[in-house]
């Protein structure tokens, strides 16, 4: 499916939900997120083609290990995007800043040894 039918599937669901909401606003949360994980499953579909031509691109050894932990790294940033927003829509803003703050602490420790490699580099070249 294009950018565009998605776009305007999704405005038209949106109407949808707005008068679910006003009959049992529980039905409409359930639907949205439902239909955001069928949203997420068809990117996914798309980004499958574009990580294989990257990983096809790296070399191997380290530099694999770096793309592997910032493609990691991208995945817990999107998905905590999309939990995010569902608390938010559910109206649980303190639970989607929970969520947040630890996908943030999570791609921090994703990325220590990145940083120790950087910190090491500096090092080197400062001693030359």
């Amino acid at each position: 499916m294009s950018a565009y039918a998605i776009s305007a599937l999704v405005m038209v669901l949106s109407l949808f939900f707005m008068v679910i909401k006003q009959i049992k606003g529980e039905y409409a949360l359930a639907a949205s997120s439902v239909i955001c994980l069928i949203l997420i499953g068809l990117a996914i579909n798309l980004i499958y083609p574009i990580i294989d031509y990257i990983t096809s691109l790296t070399l191997f050894g380290a530099q694999s290990e770096h793309f592997k932990i910032v493609m990691k790294s991208v995945g817990v940033a999107l998905l905590c995007g999309v939990a995010c927003e569902i608390c938010k829509d559910s109206g649980e803003n303190a639970l989607a800043y929970g969520v947040e703050i630890f996908c943030k602490c999570e791609i921090l420790a994703m990325s220590l040894p990145l940083l120790k490699e950087i910190l090491d580099l500096a090092k080197e070249i400062m001693e030359k």
